[in-house]
């Protein structure tokens, strides 16, 4: 199956319908979709000059199935025999996870690397691309999310301790460990008690303002968390990882 051209136009049918939170399930009940979005069919109906200007260019039958926004997995270290952290993972890797994705309802994903060496960090992510998925290449890669090697060595989880490290210098500690190419990375979680983290999320947030920042395996108290989102953190992350 191709991606349909521009100005296609897609009706759902037999299918029940997530709306405003509740499952909609009525006789007659469509989902029409144009170019990848959702459009109004009755604004369609009512625009159209002819039957012929109104019908769909191809109609699937959801055979009763739920029809819902996709879900977004913002940590997967793996699936399918594949791990990010594999310095010989590939472009095809990547996708064949995200193909397996497809059947769990996840249609966006964040392929996540643990706390890794620094060789490690700049082979993968000078490898590896950010695209948009479809039925070939699975789900779309948003981006690349680095949990770690900045984490609390208390709450290392099954992280590799030898290769841990501290962010003493803010952001340019981050560079130094994973390379100054980071167009690709769209998440870190680290823990923000460790020297110069609070101020390596500031600095990060003004050098690349799309990368997001995620509290985890740490031991922050309430305040050093309250100084991280101060500087930019967002979410929180595998808080406690012993």
């Amino acid at each position: 199956m191709t991606r349909p051209g521009p100005g296609h136009t897609t009706r759902l049918v037999n299918l029940r319908l997530l709306r405003d939170g509740m499952i909609i399930d009525e006789p007659g009940t469509e989902l029409w979709m144009q170019n990848g979005k959702i459009i109004d069919e009755y604004h369609r109906w009512w625009s159209s000059k002819s039957q012929d200007q109104f019908h769909a260019d191809s109609v699937i039958d959801c055979g009763g199935g739920i029809v819902a926004p996709g879900f977004i997995d913002i940590q997967i270290n793996g699936a399918s025999g594949v791990s990010f952290s594999d310095q010989d993972v590939t472009n095809a890797d990547v996708e064949r996870v995200g193909r397996s994705l497809l059947q769990y309802g996840v249609t966006s994903f964040l392929p996540t690397l643990v706390s890794s060496s620094e060789q490690a960090y700049r082979s993968i992510l000078g490898r590896l691309t950010v695209y948009d998925g479809d039925i070939e290449k699975g789900a779309t890669v948003l981006g690349y999310h680095l949990e770690g090697p900045f984490i609390n060595p208390q709450q290392q989880g099954a992280h590799d301790a030898s290769v841990l490290k501290t962010p003493e210098n803010g952001c340019a500690s981050l560079e130094q460990v994973y390379g100054h190419d980071l167009s690709n990375v769209r998440l870190i979680t680290l823990a923000p008690e460790l020297p110069g983290a609070v101020q390596a999320i500031y600095d990060a947030r003004q050098r690349y303002p799309h990368i997001l920042f995620a509290i985890g395996h740490s031991n922050a108290t309430i305040e050093q968390c309250k100084e991280a989102i101060d500087a930019g953190a967002v979410i929180f992350s595998k808080i406690i990882c012993r």
